[in-house]
């Protein structure tokens, strides 16, 4: 642990690897081993420990984990309430990717401990784990400790236990990911943890736990781990589920087409005769170069009239463009109130009922979303096309940048507020 002087912040290091913990190798995904979500929740639990922020107020896991790994815990500066975050480097010597970000509190989430249900409907446990492997996730024995479960109502109740080493650990990760598995009873899908809310750990040491998930909303459960006895051992207020099955889908997402609309004439008033006494539906002609902040007071008074379509034609450079998105949002706020046209100047306008049109080789066009067929997907970033990355010199748009280049673009266009003045952009 470093206590960071600047803030008061501290970091702790470390290192995960099945030599040092031989229990992290029984939690293999996709043939590869992976700290569970319950170990993350237990190093962050560590950490406020050290720091005089014990209990977990909010914690979300972003990315998996794959061990071996240097690890930092960086727990911000406060007193009561304090931030915290994961940070781990695999692969790259250089590369640190955030695993877990949230807040620890001093304070813990009052609880309301429940007595064990006399009445329960036992469920069946046999192949549970076989159905976690054919799906990718292969538990050996460290995680295999869950004994029973039990159905009471819409609840869920289940005992684990664990032969392994429990000291050090508020509750061993492996125990704990066990007591999660009585979720999968009845789909088979492993409940994968994501979100965790109003966590607290009340005693260590556990080899034998009960615990009872009751639903807390869609994919969520209120979860309260004890001893056989029924003294607490971990309660958390929410924890969010995400199941393995739920990955992005095979087909689709959609592009954007432009598809040719019936017009009709209209004769434009210039912007700068432009009022709200004139006669409804009305089509501005805006100059070139037009910006948002010309057509703001007209907008604004246009939205306080009672009714009458307005419609803006805009000429397709970059303050125009800028006019254009600000009646669109215009026209999100007041259906059938505004509309743009992007278009060179012209006498007669070409216009329609459309809320977003263009003039294209003198067609009227309106955006449409199409989907995607694998036949005709094709690569949207082939190597002779030049890629726009919005936000392109700052870290998250680098990272797209870099990646892109790996796949073989070779030509971009790099767009951020600070440009080339953005720390590192000459190196990128």
């Amino acid at each position: 642990a470093l206590t960071l002087a600047a803030d008061d912040g501290v970091v702790l290091t470390g290192r995960l690897s099945t030599s040092t913990a031989p229990w992290l190798g029984d939690h293999v995904v996709g043939g590869r081993v992976v700290v569970p979500g319950t170990a993350l929740l237990d190093l962050v639990l560590a950490a406020g420990r050290q720091t005089g922020v014990p209990h977990v107020d909010g914690l979300t896991l972003h990315e998996p984990l794959p061990v071996p790994a240097t690890v930092q815990v960086s727990v911000g500066a406060g007193e009561d309430s304090r931030p915290v975050t994961v940070f781990a480097r695999c692969d790259s010597p250089d590369e640190w990717v955030r695993h877990a970000s949230g807040t620890l509190h001093a304070e813990p989430v009052e609880f309301e401990m429940a007595e064990w249900p006399a009445e329960l409907e036992e469920l069946a446990l046999d192949g549970l784990h076989d159905r976690f492997a054919e799906g990718g996730i292969n538990y050996g024995p460290a995680f295999r400790g869950l004994a029973r479960a039990w159905r009471h109502g819409d609840e869920i109740l289940a005992e684990a236990s664990t032969d392994g080493d429990v000291r050090g650990f508020g509750v061993h990760p492996a125990l704990l990911d066990s007591v999660l598995h009585a979720l999968a009873t009845a789909d088979g899908s492993p409940a994968l943890p994501f979100d965790w809310q109003g966590v607290t750990v009340h005693a260590t040491d556990a080899h034998a736990v009960r615990a009872r998930l009751t639903p807390a909303g869609p994919d969520a459960v209120r979860l309260v781990v004890t001893t056989p006895d029924g003294a607490p051992v971990l309660t958390a207020e929410r924890l969010g589920f995400r199941p393995e099955d739920r990955t992005a889908p095979a087909e689709p997402l959609y592009r954007l087409e432009w598809a040719p609309v019936p017009s009709i004439g209209a004769i434009p008033v210039d912007l700068a005769g432009a009022h709200t006494d004139l006669p409804a539906p009305l089509t501005v002609r805006c100059p070139a170069g037009t910006t948002p902040a010309d057509v703001l007071p007209l907008l604004q008074a246009w939205s306080n009239r009672a009714d009458g379509l307005l419609t803006l034609a805009v000429h397709p450079d970059p303050g125009g463009l800028g006019a254009a998105g600000l009646t669109r949002t215009a026209a999100a706020e007041h259906p059938g109130r505004f509309a743009v046209v992007e278009t060179p100047d012209s006498v007669l306008l070409p216009t329609s009922d459309e809320a977003w049109t263009r003039v294209s080789d003198g067609v009227l066009q309106a955006p449409r979303l199409v989907r995607v067929s694998a036949a005709g997907r094709g690569d949207p970033f082939p190597a002779d096309a030049t890629v726009l990355v919005t936000g392109g010199t700052g870290t998250l748009g680098a990272e797209v940048a870099k990646h892109l280049a790996r796949r073989g673009v070779r030509s971009f266009v790099l767009a951020s507020r600070r440009g080339p003045d953005a720390p590192g952009a000459a190196d990128l």
